[in-house]
């Protein structure tokens, strides 16, 4: 049973479509860094092509009659994944990456509901890694 949002999360859910939608793609483009950096330091990857995906997504929401095939863009999109036998710290906040940018198209094809929760959790949950990783363990209530 998925336990129903509140206070922030019940305010996202609560935007328009199209703010939400910018909402996630602001919280994307905190997340590309990620992933270059681990294109950077693995020489696996393709940068090029998320932010170009990423790219497209804001001339959609800048223009909404843009025409763009974002099932194409997913294609491409899901190509950009981190193998699956990677299991560093750098693979796993790049797939974030990949997994909320690919949310957000499933958004602008009519799909995923939930995807603006889903984005905010995976970006606050990486933000929360990261900080372990770097000073131990965070009090649960902060």
């Amino acid at each position: 049973m998925v336990p129903k949002p509140q206070g922030f999360y019940l305010r996202l859910q609560e935007l328009p479509l199209p703010a939400q939608q910018a909402f996630m793609a602001a919280l994307c483009e905190r997340l590309l860094p990620n992933y270059v950096l681990y294109e950077q330091t693995t020489g696996q990857g393709d940068s090029h092509t998320l932010r170009t995906v990423l790219s497209l997504v804001w001339e959609r929401l800048n223009v909404p009659n843009a025409s763009i095939d974002f099932a194409r863009q997913a294609e491409k999109l899901a190509e950009c994944e981190p193998s699956e036998e990677d299991d560093s710290f750098g693979a796993r906040r790049a797939l974030d990456a990949v997994v909320s940018v690919s949310a957000l198209l499933d958004t602008l094809q009519g799909d995923s509901p939930e995807a603006v929760l889903d984005v905010s959790r995976t970006s606050r949950a990486g933000v929360r890694a990261f900080i372990e990783l770097t000073e131990g363990e965070v009090d649960a209530q902060k």
